[in-house]
């Protein structure tokens, strides 16, 4: 199954063949009165031309631990549009060139945002020129006063464990690998950034531009308060201003007036065109269902973590409301399992191969998905991701595919040899299953049957993002974790290291294996494209021998928007993490057809 999204039409909407239905045609014929249409470049399509004023909503699952990405990547969702970075996705390219649509952005789409321009005058060496025209707010503790390269390199040395900052160590968000990434980051004047790698790398820019926590936060305020978790203190040079945020409840960004970017597509027009971005924190999916459905809430989707999970709401949800613009895509496996190999009885392979033969892929996705989720194994690395780098399931060696099949009695022979043999109860084991509660927690349920059917017991217990990341991160859990596989990050190295390598921030279930720290190592040092292809591939099929992780999957994500969202054809993000207030600063409100809808 294709990672695209589809954007259909009421008009072209066939209930039959189950499409999903977009709002272009009351969006076009809601009002009698002519008004300004314009046409979108990216896609030749006519839309309302662009209008400031009004405000866009979203529901979130919940609330980001901090508003500081140097303890966590997930902080972007509160500093998205506020603080910005070196460079992020034009907006204004084709999207027959490139659709913003999955999470592999090639660096050729990449423009600037803080950095007007770069370039590589050798093969390890990468120098930045920063724009002249940006300023942080004019408020305590930077008065107004003009970005500088320095900025830049304060921020990356923060990041990075470098200068001022090697006591303090590389940022946890990283995690392990980055030690020695860079031989220097300098700023030799106010407008100029060098970074000087200690050797070739086949893609450097790639490693700069899509770094997870790559904000630039004012040094003023790092050096006042020691971080930059509390909000209030942050100061930023984007397009909206952080003004709220009451946990678990709503957050809320204000536009700044005299913000020095323009619309890529529409380059007369300077950003953001809405006065106010909101987030409102539910954690029911049956509540964000109702919100959109009575138009409390213009989206559902990322940002927020808040898509629909469910083919069955979707479709309920999509009959009940045929003006709401609907966009799919099946996307990585977000009820994948992370086992803690430290702990019994995942300590032993057999244990973590029955884990997996337990479950019935096929059946389990057309019994939850509708037959839409994609539930061919994968390793970490997707088929949606680089071409080159991982293997297809019907490539796999026999010996290892064998236990990502369907087969009870194996499964629990290999329990019985393992010493888990069943109790007078019928009881093999029971274990914890901790997942974070914006996954599909019914599918997990499901899943807790299927390793009923071999005699494990398993709990689920839900938590919120706050709590289930640094039970991960520190591998404080007792049996397993939700996990994901099957990404499609752009760079199939980076997305394997960070779930594999010894320490690693995301590597949950404690793996400490010299072959996979050795292929990861030897994958980071060539330049070699071929080789560099074949030592990814090799591990990520070792990460898949090994049952580290167990595979379930890839899940279908319904995105849906209110019919008066004008200027977005369904794009997930600018760069990584670079969705939210970022992507809204450039969408309008048809306030007309709002006024039809909302009375």
């Amino acid at each position: 199954m294709k990672n695209v999204w589809w954007a259909v039409t009421v008009a072209l909407c066939l209930t039959a063949t189950g499409a999903w239905a977009g709002g272009e045609e009351e969006t076009e014929t809601a009002s009698a009165e002519p008004r300004e249409m314009v046409e979108d470049p990216t896609t030749g399509k006519m839309l309302l031309a662009p209008r400031y004023g009004g405000s866009i909503s979203y529901a979130a699952v919940g609330s980001p631990p901090s508003s500081d990405t140097w303890f966590t990547h997930h902080s972007n969702n509160a500093i998205n549009g506020v603080n910005e970075s070196l460079a992020i996705g034009d907006w204004g390219i084709d999207r027959d060139v490139y659709a913003y649509d999955t999470d592999v952005i090639p660096v050729s789409v990449m423009t600037g945002q803080l950095a007007e321009s770069w370039t590589m005058p050798d093969d390890v060496t990468v120098v930045f020129t920063i724009r002249d025209n940006v300023f942080w707010r004019d408020r305590p503790p930077t008065n107004g006063r003009q970005l500088t390269a320095h900025d830049i390199v304060y921020n990356w040395h923060r990041y990075l464990g470098l200068g001022q900052f090697a006591e303090q160590g590389v940022s946890p968000s990283l995690g392990a690998g980055y030690d020695g990434f860079y031989e220097s980051i300098t700023a030799p004047d106010d407008r100029t950034v060098v970074f000087k790698l200690p050797r070739p790398r086949l893609d450097p820019l790639y490693d700069i531009f899509f770094q997870r926590s790559r904000a630039i936060y004012a040094p003023e305020v790092i050096e006042e308060h020691g971080d930059v978790q509390d909000w209030r203190n942050n100061v930023g040079t984007g397009p909206f201003d952080l003004v709220e945020w009451v946990e678990e409840s709503v957050m809320v960004w204000n536009k700044i007036d005299d913000y020095w970017g323009f619309d890529e597509k529409f380059p007369d027009n300077r950003l953001p065109y809405i006065d106010e971005v909101r987030a409102i924190f539910m954690k029911e999916p049956a509540a964000r269902i109702a919100a959109i459905r009575t138009r409390q809430v213009d989206h559902l989707g990322s940002p927020g973590n808040s898509q629909i999970n469910s083919v069955d709401d979707a479709n309920a949800l999509r009959k009940s409301n045929p003006e709401l613009q609907f966009f799919r895509r099946v996307f990585r496996c977000e009820t994948c399992i992370g086992f803690n190999i430290g702990n019994e009885p995942f300590d032993d392979i057999n244990v973590r191969r029955a884990m997996q033969m337990a479950f019935d892929l096929e059946a389990m996705n057309n019994d939850f998905f509708d037959g839409q989720a994609d539930w061919v194994p994968e390793g970490r690395i997707g088929r949606g991701a680089k071409q080159g780098y991982f293997t297809p399931f019907s490539e796999w060696p026999e010996e290892i595919a064998q236990y990502y099949r369907y087969d009870p009695e194996r499964a629990e022979q290999l329990l019985d040899e393992a010493g888990y043999p069943r109790g007078e109860d019928g009881i093999r084991f029971r274990t914890q299953y901790d997942v974070w509660e914006g996954r599909p927690l019914p599918f997990f349920d499901l899943q807790v049957a299927y390793w009923r059917d071999i005699g494990v017991e398993v709990e689920v217990r839900a938590h919120d993002g706050a709590t289930l990341v640094p039970l991960i991160q520190s591998r404080a859990y007792e049996g397993m974790s939700g996990r994901e596989l099957g990404t499609f990050t752009g760079n199939p190295l980076g997305s394997l290291h960070v779930v594999a390598y010894t320490d690693a921030t995301w590597n949950a279930p404690g793996i400490d294996d010299a072959k996979m720290n050795a292929l990861l190592d030897a994958a980071a040092a060539t330049t070699d494209l071929a080789e560099h292809q074949r030592l990814v591939k090799e591990a990520d099929l070792h990460l898949i021998a090994n049952h580290w992780y167990g595979w379930s999957h890839r899940l279908p994500q319904i995105f849906v928007f209110q019919p008066w969202i004008v200027g977005h054809s369904g794009e997930l993000q600018l760069g990584s993490m670079e969705r939210g207030p970022v992507m809204m600063a450039r969408l309008w409100i048809d306030q007309e057809l709002k006024d039809e809808y909302v009375k």
